[in-house]
């Protein structure tokens, strides 16, 4: 009786998994979301039309607790479109939404320890935590004797200026659904039309909201050599258009970002060229697909003289040399 009344004051959680082909690690993502400490969750799992046995996997947990809920497209969508579908269907009464990876898990007190943070802090709206990266624990640089609760802006300056990073993967992350609704295309919650989607949705929210800190390992996310991240970011060193974008989109009139924006738009130009004379042509068609601002001349040129292996290793040694002669 008490654990009914106490469930139905918790707010609902709305846990969101898109798969495609789940394989051998969809058991253990459905498996963390049951063994969660909180209970008033719902988990919505959007099926890209598997051709394993993902719809079969999904539909006997379905069957075991009436809290996870199955759907399947009638047609296939790209990743970013698959994670809004599923954002699509979430309950209306949701009051907060994780978007979590088929190939990730949650750590049992996950919902349970970023809800408490939430409903006691209500300018939240998203909120992070330490996480496992395969072997590896990250999502550090916050000091936990500053407390759980930060400015969005600032957190946002520092992920910028790359001196911080708390934003990781979606499973990472819990988002108030109050403070998506303030974005202008919402009930859509991703920009699919942009590729690092899922982290410019973070920025999107610390910029309007304050950002929340769990100082423990919740989340765990994975990396293999058929992830999206291995095939696609490494690959085309993807984080050129990124950063040209978000830096542009968020450096007004700040000097230090208005500088970073500068040398990421030579380092950029440079990559560019030097894809372009190797026939690297898929990196070349990747970015033409992406890039936002295209470059002038001049700015190749500048990427060229600058940005190259000689040009770095001739600054190195000036800044060396000027630094041993001011000694």
């Amino acid at each position: 009786m008490n654990a009914q009344t106490n469930t139905k004051k918790e707010p609902l959680v709305s846990i969101v998994v898109p798969v495609y082909n789940g394989g051998v690690y969809f058991e253990t993502c459905l498996n963390s979301v049951l063994n969660q400490t909180y209970k008033n969750w719902e988990c919505i799992i959007n099926n890209n039309l598997s051709e394993d046995d993902t719809l079969q996997v999904a539909n006997s947990y379905a069957k075991k607790d009436k809290r996870f809920k199955v759907f399947t497209n009638k047609k296939f969508l790209k990743m970013a479109s698959n994670w809004n579908e599923g954002c699509y269907k979430i309950n209306k009464a949701s009051k907060y939404l994780k978007v979590l990876g088929a190939d990730d898990w949650l750590f049992p007190e996950c919902i349970e320890k970023t809800v408490e943070l939430m409903e006691a802090n209500p300018g939240v709206g998203i909120c992070s935590s330490y996480r496992l990266y395969n072997l590896k624990v990250d999502m550090d640089g916050l000091n936990i004797w500053d407390g759980n609760v930060y400015n969005g802006k600032d957190i946002l300056y520092r992920q910028l200026t790359r001196t911080l990073d708390i934003s990781g993967s979606n499973t990472t992350v819990t988002f108030a659904v109050d403070h998506l609704k303030k974005l202008p295309r919402f009930p859509k919650v991703f920009d699919d039309t942009t590729y690092h989607e899922d982290t410019e949705l973070e920025y999107e929210i610390m910029n309007i909201s304050d950002v929340g800190f769990v100082f423990q390992i919740l989340t765990y996310t994975r990396r293999h050599e058929l992830s999206d991240t291995i095939r696609n970011v490494f690959r085309y060193h993807t984080l050129f258009q990124f950063d040209e974008k978000v830096l542009w989109q968020y450096k007004g009139n700040d000097r230090k970002l208005n500088k970073l924006y500068r040398v990421a738009r030579l380092d950029y130009a440079y990559y560019l060229f030097y894809k372009t004379i190797t026939f690297d042509r898929a990196a070349v068609k990747w970015h033409k697909k992406y890039i936002v601002r295209k470059f002038t001349l001049f700015e190749f040129i500048a990427g060229i003289i600058t940005r190259n292996k000689f040009s770095k290793l001739l600054t190195r040694i000036l800044r060396k040399l000027f630094k041993t002669h001011n000694k």
